[in-house]
């Protein structure tokens, strides 16, 4: 069996692989003044943003106090993270060459609000708030993310408040997320969100990232398991889309005491336990504990005799089927997320 590409980790952004897995967000839509401004302050926040690897060595110390029993390693160890994406808007913005952006797709190119994906009634485009109602102003997203509220502002104000941000860049929206202030890591569902940061082990990069192999779609012979075999490698045509990913931004609305009406209602109608119903729908009990395997075995599966109602770790190499609900009030927009050298090149010259 051939062996894949090895993952060029300090040259792709965080967000393609590990996740930043903390408690408080900015997301930060951006408009560019002009191509030679915009350039000059990817230039300057392109030395905030690190590749993958950095961050995986940092949730793999941050797990392991957990596995030590700290019941708060956020006090511990502590680091703010960057990524930063652009929209097809703002890669023309950019004054990126025209052979190149022709490559992009469709989807990409023409934008959310034009894609076909069930935005409908209330959630029609025309009813988002702005700039989602304008996507060509929409150039970019810088996500700045944290574990506590005072490193996030201080960062955020450190990177848009320097002269060539304000030179280069219109701040359009900042949109802040954070998890449930009753349960650190828990969604405001109350369910563990660890679990929805699965490892991709058994999947080929390629089908994430730029430049890699991609799985084959059919199952090798007397085997139950993804094809191990690495398929035909991604190319995008653009030398400087290597180690790059998509992005896609969807805004959320969570309507948690209709989510929790249902679940009484539909507990009672089928005689299980609220707890198990959720679980059911969502995919993992509220702890994290999974409710089915994800591991391919030709075995029976024996379930594991975990406390459901307990905090649990989530191991990196196994997720459960389901690991998101099912909302509605979608708006956002698709931006494409380069690798780092491609945003020093962004920095430095016309690509």
């Amino acid at each position: 069996m051939a062996r894949p590409t090895p993952l060029n980790l300090d040259n792709i952004q965080r967000t393609s692989f590990s996740g930043f897995t903390k408690g408080v967000q900015s997301n930060l839509f951006l408009k560019f003044t002009g191509d030679k401004a915009g350039r000059a302050w990817i230039a300057e926040v392109a030395a905030e943003v690190f590749g993958s690897g950095v961050v995986i060595q940092f949730n793999n110390e941050f797990l392991a106090l957990k596995k030590m029993g700290a019941k708060k390693p956020e006090a511990v160890i502590s680091a703010e993270r960057v990524n930063l994406a652009f929209s097809f808007a703002g890669l023309q913005a950019l004054s990126v060459n025209a052979a190149d952006l022709a490559m992009f797709p469709d989807t990409f190119r023409n934008g959310m609000a034009k894609a076909a994906i069930g935005d409908v009634e209330t959630s029609d485009p025309s009813f988002w708030m702005p700039p989602f109602t304008t996507p060509a102003h929409v150039h970019a997203v810088l996500i700045v993310a944290a574990d506590h509220d005072h490193e996030l502002a201080k960062k955020v104000a450190d990177i848009t408040g320097t002269a060539a941000f304000n030179a280069g860049v219109q701040l359009l929206l900042n949109q802040e997320g954070r998890t449930g202030s009753d349960a650190l890591g828990h969604e405001y569902f109350g369910f563990n969100e660890e679990a929805s940061q699965p490892g991709v082990s058994g999947a080929h990069s390629g089908e994430f990232v730029f430049g890699y192999e991609t799985q084959i779609p059919t199952a090798k012979p007397c085997r139950q398991a993804p094809n191990p075999d690495p398929g035909p490698i991604r190319e995008f045509g653009s030398e400087w889309t290597k180690d790059g990913a998509y992005l896609v931004f969807r805004r959320l609305r969570l309507d948690v005491p209709a989510f929790e009406k249902s679940i009484e209602s539909l507990a009672k109608l089928l005689g299980w336990s609220e707890e198990m119903t959720g679980a059911k729908l969502v995919g993992r009990y509220k702890s994290g504990c999974q409710i089915t395997q994800r591991k391919f075995q030709t075995g029976a599966y024996a379930p594991p005799s975990i406390d459901t109602t307990a905090p649990t770790l989530i191991d990196p190499g196994k997720a459960p089927l389901a690991v998101q609900h099912s909302v509605t009030r979608t708006r956002g927009e698709y931006f494409f997320s380069p690798s780092l050298d491609t945003l020093q090149a962004l920095g430095t010259g016309t690509i």
